[in-house]
């Protein structure tokens, strides 16, 4: 197969640099020596030599890996290149019989990589990597491209998107095809398939090497969402060809299905710088029409910023209010404090409670800082009373436990024996500290004698809970 004069001297040095290791063949349970392997080896000939190696493939085909990684390895100049692809076309024949092996089996394991999924993914990862360090001829790469086209487009199992793996094909495809006419042959080669659902692949390969009418062919021919639409109005402005990107967005603001931010985002970019206010409307309410309150939070930004920045109080004020209405939950109190010192004194009157109103809407434990802002601790303690469980951390009820003692007291008995009466060593845990929170409350207004009576009758009631009477003696006796 080799230059095997070659091989044949790197072999038997091979097996003479293992004299420090012993190398046991277990048959008829003897035990074959060093010297028995040499003495039979140094004897044969080399067409023989190379009989018995691909007798011993033959009978274990990892051992035809382990031959080729050594070769590799100690391979002279004018067989390095063939031994790579020959290490590179057994790695794939390894992984179709891995794809082979797919079945309802990836189901089982849910969120984690079945074992065959593993041996692929690892598969395919080493065959990248050859790729990419060596020089590969494109007769054995295109073989290899060939047949991965085939499993993308081939009507394929609902287990290959259950594990990724036409993601890890169209990877290994692009890593298959290196040079500009490479890249053009795959392009023509999945058109010529009529395979629909590629576009976008397409299109980036043709985007890619230059090919500029057929990108634009592909694309044009598949404008649906507001994504491609962006992608043709970024390559219409690398081109510099500003009025077509401009008409491109536009079409794409009105006809483009999904989220519009980044269209909307240019062209309020481009008609603010104008000062043309009566467009700039116009595409917002067109925008709000579409979009989710998320993506209506960003647009809407922009256009409160443009008018507060043009000192227009009163759209900037709608805005801001349209603001609140849209807002996410991480940045409701923000709103609420720019929306009083924004606002004139008469409108933040008027519009607070609609304001406050949406905002407990949203989040509830924003609604009650705003209220602990305001002085307004009975509105807390009265929502508390209702709802104790948005408070696990005590953090409001802590915040009026001065104020209303008794009251929050009372919240805090309830709260322990629930968690009592559920059992398990956390729900113990957490039940002995809401019993030291009620015990410092009590301290600080001197109650020591009702502590004593209200806790030896806690302690009672909860006697025969054993992992609690251990915690709360450790904790108060």
């Amino acid at each position: 197969i080799l230059n095997l004069n070659f091989m044949i001297r790197r072999f038997r040095m091979s097996l003479e640099e293992g004299l420090r290791n012993k190398i046991n063949v277990k048959r008829k349970n003897l035990i074959m020596e060093k010297k028995n392997l040499l003495e039979i080896v140094g004897n044969v000939e080399k067409e023989d030599l190379i009989e018995i190696i691909c007798f011993l493939v033959n009978k274990n085909p990892k051992l035809e890996r382990n031959l080729l990684e050594y070769c590799q390895k100690n391979s002279i100049f004018e067989n390095k290149t063939f031994i790579t692809e020959q290490r590179l076309l057994q790695g794939w024949e390894n992984s179709k019989k891995l794809i082979d092996e797919l079945d309802e089996t990836v189901f089982y394991y849910e969120y984690e990589i079945s074992p065959t999924e593993d041996n692929l993914f690892s598969q395919l990862e080493e065959i990248m990597e050859i790729i990419n360090q060596n020089e590969i001829s494109w007769e054995t790469r295109e073989k290899i491209l060939l047949e991965v086209l085939n499993y993308i487009f081939s009507e394929h199992s609902e287990y290959y998107d259950c594990c990724n793996l036409e993601e890890w094909f169209m990877n290994l495809v692009e890593t298959l095809c290196q040079t500009k006419e490479e890249k053009r042959y795959l392009g023509d080669c999945i058109i010529e398939n009529g395979v629909s659902g590629y576009s976008k692949w397409i299109a980036s390969i043709y985007r890619e090497i230059g090919e500029d009418e057929k990108y634009l062919e592909i694309r044009k021919a598949n404008l649906n969402t507001t994504e491609q639409y962006w992608e043709l109005l970024q390559y219409y402005e690398e081109k510099n060809k500003k009025d077509l990107a401009l008409e491109t967005a536009l079409k794409g603001l009105e006809k483009g299905i999904g989220g519009i931010e980044e269209i909307f985002g240019y062209l309020f970019k481009f008609y603010s710088k104008e000062h043309n206010d009566k467009i700039l409307e116009e595409l917002y309410d067109k925008s709000m029409k579409k979009n989710r309150n998320y993506a209506k939070f960003e647009i809407t930004e922009l256009m409160y910023s443009y008018y507060k920045k043009n000192n227009n109080y009163e759209k900037m004020k709608n805005l801001l209010l349209h603001l609140v209405e849209f807002a996410q939950y991480d940045n409701l109190m923000d709103l609420y404090k720019k929306c009083q010192n924004e606002l004139s004194k008469e409108d933040f009157e008027l519009h607070e409670q609609q304001i406050i109103n949406i905002i407990k809407n949203k989040d509830v434990s924003i609604y009650l800082k705003i209220c602990l802002v305001k002085n307004n601790k009975k509105e807390v303690l009265d929502y508390l009373q209702k709802n104790p469980y948005i408070d696990r951390k005590h953090y409001f009820s802590e915040k009026i436990a001065s104020e209303y003692p008794k009251e929050i007291l009372e919240i805090y008995w309830k709260e322990a024996q629930n968690f009592a009466n559920m059992g398990q060593r956390h729900n113990y845990d957490y039940c002995v500290s809401v019993l030291s929170s009620i015990k410092k409350i009590m301290d600080n207004n001197n109650w020591k004698d009702e502590w004593k009576i209200k806790f030896e009758t806690f302690f009672e009631k909860n006697k025969k809970k054993r992992l609690l009477v251990e915690r709360m003696k450790a904790r108060f006796k």
